[in-house]
This record gives structure tokens, C-alpha cells and sequence, in this order.
């Protein structure tokens, strides 16, 4: 309210002028609360207008960009940060439908620390004016890039526990050493390796009348290769080969220990003659390998080696623990198949000299001899 004194030369008086102010004193606190907002807010904010270019964005979001406030200003998305077209076309439904959009996560690389793999949660809302006209929208940002590795983590995890729960009931279902090989690569391939090929040592699994012959010589039991373009003829099952000397396979093979495979360590694994075309697709395609020794009751009874193609990642500690622990359960598997196998060899043979070879002949009469065995 104004009041100021009056006079007509005949009498004075005063004049008085009220206006209400409660609309005036909002507006200025609701200024001042979206300065507060804009200037101490640590989550990334920003004004666009209908052209989606910023018209007001915050020190968060400038640190994000890593591109400082004044720079942002009529200037769009994708001219700040390069490669952000997606957004802009989220930001485009939003003004045109007039809907808000809460929680688009975004991953890319971080412009401040490119190494990283950064994802954030990009959330916006139409900006309406008095009459409820859409003129642009607000945006916020916030960084979830630990939130979004843990939630990643716990799902591997948990892929890798169904993993596990499947593979106990897929290997070891039958005392068969080819079938129990099998097995193996076909829980391998294709969810943590694309090929997966598993080679018994003659000497583990021959008899033992011929296991000093086959000192050193593997036998590939099964195999499983994703990529079309590998040379599946001289990746046969049944094919063997003599593990090199001085080798890294030889190393394995005598520690007992697995070992990641650089692409220098792959070529003089193959030394069969007529493998050119099998060492230059594994030079080529090859990214990562590793070499896991069949373990079990403290025999060595070959190897597996695991593969990746180069599109693929590498395998990390989780892949390799968990590679590593379906190997040491297939080598029990495999074990138990062999002795099952020795066993049964060992009672057939037993048989066969408990039975008379020779039936005695009988005029009138066909014999026939059949063992059984004692109660």
C-alpha cells in the first residue's frame, strides 16, 4: 500500500493506492527457488526450448558434457555432444506429446574420462507457459553408472548360478566317455565360450597295454564351433595329435594348471602337417583363448581349450572361474566314464576266459554257452 499527501490549494488530504502482492511475492520465491535449484543442484539440469536447443543448463551438466555453461547456450544436443541423436529424438516426443520421460538410460563414453563406459538416467518433462502451451522442456541427469555395473554384476551372477544349475544336470548323465565329452562343450557353447573343443590323453583312457605307445598323444573327444568359417575338417572328432614339445599344452598338461593363451601361444600348438589353413583361421578369428587341463583324483586326462572370436569380449576373472569350475567337474564326469569303461572292459574279458570256448558236440543237438555270474 502507497499513501502520499494531497492538496487542491482549498483543503488537503491523502491519497492512498493498495495493490495485492501475494502473486508477486510467489513468483519471486518460486525464481529464487529455481535459481537455487539451477546453481546447487549436483544433478545435471538444463532448459531447452522448442527447437531443442539450451536455453539455461547447470554446472552439473556442464561437468557431464565436460563443455562449460556459456558454450551450451543456443546451441542442441548432438552439436554439444556428438553422437546424442537418440536423445534428441526422445526429447522430440516428449514436446510432441506432451508426455514426461523418466529414467532413459543412455550409455556412452564419458568426454572427461574416455576409457570409461559411463550410463546415466536422463529424465524429461514438457516446460508449459500460462495458457499451457508447450515451449519447451526440462531435463535432469544423473549419473548411475555404479548403480547400473552393480545391477549388471548381480545379473551375471545370476546367469552364471543357472549356469552351473543347468550344467549339474546336463554332465554326468551317462557313464559313456564320448557322450560325457559331449556334454561338455554343450554347455560351454555358446554362452561363455563360441567354441570349446576337448582333447583326452590316449595314455589316460587306452589300455594299459598300449598306453606307453601313446605317451603324449591326444585324442579330441568332442568339439563345437560357432563361426561357419571355421575349418571343421581338421577339427574332426576322433583326429589325434601329438602334444609338442616345450609347448605351453605341455606346460598344462604337466602343472595341471590353465592358462590364457596369447595368439603367439596357438600357432605352435599345431604342429599336424596340412594345418596351414587351421593355424591362419585361428590367427585371424581367434581373440581370446584359454587352456584348462582335465584334472581328476590327481590324473591328468587331457584338456579343453575355450575360444572367443575377436567380436567378442575377453574372458574375465568371472568367465575364467566359472569356465575353470565346469572343467573340473567334466573331468570328474570323465573319470568316472573311464573307470566305468576299464571296469566293464576288465569284467568282459574275465568272462570270456571263464567260458569254454569249445562246446562239446552232441548228435541231435545245438549247444550254446552263456555265463553267469556266481551268487
Amino acid at each position: 500500500m502507497w499513501i502520499c499527501p494531497i492538496a487542491d490549494g482549498r483543503r488537503t488530504g491523502v491519497m492512498a493506492i493498495a495493490a495485492e502482492t501475494t502473486a508477486v511475492e510467489q513468483m519471486r520465491d518460486a525464481l529464487a527457488a529455481l535459481e537455487g535449484l539451477f546453481t546447487q543442484s549436483p544433478i545435471g539440469l538444463a532448459m531447452l526450448g522448442s527447437d531443442l536447443r539450451f536455453l539455461r543448463v547447470n554446472q552439473a551438466l556442464a561437468r557431464v558434457d565436460g563443455v562449460p555453461v556459456a558454450e551450451h547456450v543456443g546451441r542442441r544436443v548432438s552439436e554439444v555432444a556428438p553422437g546424442t541423436e537418440a536423445l534428441e529424438s526422445v526429447m522430440r516426443q516428449v514436446l510432441d506429446r506432451g508426455e514426461a520421460v523418466v529414467d532413459y538410460r543412455y550409455s556412452a563414453v564419458s568426454t572427461t574420462q574416455p576409457e570409461l563406459l559411463r550410463t546415466w538416467s536422463c529424465s524429461y518433462a514438457p516446460l508449459l507457459d500460462g495458457a499451457g502451451l508447450r515451449i519447451g522442456l526440462i531435463a535432469s541427469v544423473i549419473d548411475v553408472t555404479e548403480g547400473q555395473r552393480a545391477h549388471l554384476e548381480a545379473e551375471r551372477a545370476r546367469r552364471r548360478l543357472a549356469l552351473l544349475a543347468e550344467a549339474g544336470t546336463q554332465m554326468g548323465s551317462t557313464l559313456d566317455l564320448r557322450q560325457t565329452a559331449q556334454e561338455v562343450v554343450r554347455v560351454l557353447v555358446p554362452r561363455l565360450a563360441d567354441s570349446a573343443d576337448v582333447q583326452l590323453l590316449e595314455e589316460a583312457v587306452a589300455p594299459d597295454e598300449t598306453a606307453a605307445s601313446a605317451h603324449g598323444v591326444v585324442r579330441r573327444a568332442a568339439a563345437s564351433f560357432t563361426d561357419p568359417a571355421a575349418p571343421a575338417d581338421e577339427l574332426a572328432v576322433g583326429m589325434t595329435q601329438q602334444v609338442p614339445q616345450g609347448s605351453v599344452y605341455e606346460q598344462v598338461i604337466t602343472a595341471g594348471l590353465p592358462m590364457n593363451l596369447s595368439r603367439s601361444d596357438i600357432g605352435p600348438m599345431i604342429i599336424a602337417p596340412g594345418a596351414d589353413r587351421l593355424r591362419s583361421y585361428l590367427h585371424t578369428h581367434v581373440g581370446a583363448a584359454r587352456l584348462i587341463p582335465l584334472v581328476a583324483r590327481g590324473s591328468v586326462l587331457g584338456a579343453v581349450i575355450v575360444t572367443r572370436t575377436r567380436h567378442r569380449g575377453r574372458f574375465d576373472d568371472q568367465d575364467t572361474l566359472l569356465i575353470d569350475e565346469l572343467v573340473a567337474r567334466a573331468a570328474l564326469n570323465i573319470d568316472n566314464a573311464r573307470m566305468y569303461s576299464r571296469e566293464r572292459d576288465a569284467a568282459l574279458t574275465l568272462q570270456r576266459s571263464l567260458m569254454n570256448p569249445v562246446l562239446p558236440p552232441v548228435d541231435g543237438l545245438e549247444l550254446a554257452g552263456r555265463y553267469l555270474p556266481g551268487r
